[in-house]
């Protein structure tokens, strides 16, 4: 039933937690959850009432309709007081960044937020910080040949660098064959765009090549880096 990212996603979430699966889709990860006793409740929750009623037709296809409740909500507005874990999955880092800032108070008392951003990682890394969650565990993954970051973070205060923020503390540190992948295709991406860049030679392209060579010259660094361990 799960992809590889759900999979993921769904070994990070506290057992016997109550949690909330903010835009649930078609409710796969809660019903998984609740299935294989590894939460004693959950909530498919989503904005667009067609995937919520695709939800609620595979909750009824399990029996499952007492421990996976769907809900209509934007974003974590409707978030029901007794969830103590929140994922957040399949949508861009300034959707997510943005849904937890704007119901902030509706996380005092959730312990763990699961998020896993597939664009802009670093804001996600840093709105969980100013909302006081440190990172407590991050890994990345690929599925049908894209790099997805996941972020298990816990209530507590924690900051990292610049450089941490872009990359990931956790994945600097352990530095997978998967993470060094994803810096080796990125640095392969930035060739190409430099060498187009270098072409063109207008104040513009020059001060962007810049950026963008600092950025590979960072790359390189980091896989040298775990290269020589």
């Amino acid at each position: 039933m799960l992809s590889d990212r759900l999979q993921a996603i769904a070994k990070m979430v506290p057992h016997n937690s109550i949690v909330a699966d903010i835009g649930t889709d078609h409710g796969y990860l809660p019903i998984a959850l609740v299935k294989t006793n590894q939460v004693s409740k959950a909530y498919a929750m989503d904005i667009n009432e067609g995937p919520l009623m695709k939800a609620r037709e595979n909750i009824m296809s399990y029996g499952l309709e007492s421990q996976v409740i769907a809900i209509r909500s934007p974003g974590l507005e409707r978030l029901p007081m007794d969830v103590n874990a929140v994922v957040i999955a399949g949508m861009g880092g300034i959707l997510i960044g943005n849904i937890l800032m704007t119901s902030k108070k509706k996380l005092s008392y959730v312990k763990d937020l699961i998020l896993s951003p597939h664009l802009d990682v670093p804001h996600v890394r840093r709105t969980v910080h100013t909302l006081g969650y440190r990172i407590i565990e991050e890994k990345m993954i690929i599925d049908q040949e894209k790099y997805y970051t996941i972020l298990k973070c816990k209530q507590g205060q924690e900051v990292y660098t610049d450089l941490e923020y872009e990359y990931g503390k956790k994945l600097m540190e352990e530095g997978t064959d998967t993470f060094l992948a994803y810096l080796e295709a990125e640095k392969n991406k930035l060739e190409k765009v430099i060498k187009r860049l270098n072409t063109i030679d207008t104040k513009s392209t020059i001060g962007r090549s810049i950026v963008l060579k600092d950025k590979y010259e960072t790359i390189v660094k980091l896989r040298r880096h775990h290269e020589t361990k």
